[in-house]
């Protein structure tokens, strides 16, 4: 499965954020760490994966604090 980690800024709306992000994938809480999430991309595919990150850069980067692919 093909996830990424995401840090979210802190003054950002988490909630609303985690909504939105459930169009791209399943997202988790970190609980050791306030503020990061799993994301679970829904679309495995490499085209799928590309669409998905198209969307991050455009919609949410400003939100991230930080960002990386979970390598397995």
């Amino acid at each position: 499965m093909k996830k990424m980690w995401i840090q979210l800024k802190p003054d950002c709306d988490e909630k609303r954020v985690l909504r939105d992000l459930e169009e791209i994938g399943r997202i988790e809480k970190d609980a050791s760490i306030p503020g990061k999430i799993i994301l679970t991309f829904h679309n495995q595919s490499e085209a799928g994966i590309k669409m998905s990150c198209f969307k991050l850069q455009e919609d949410f980067i400003h939100l991230f604090e930080d960002f990386d692919m979970v390598r397995p």
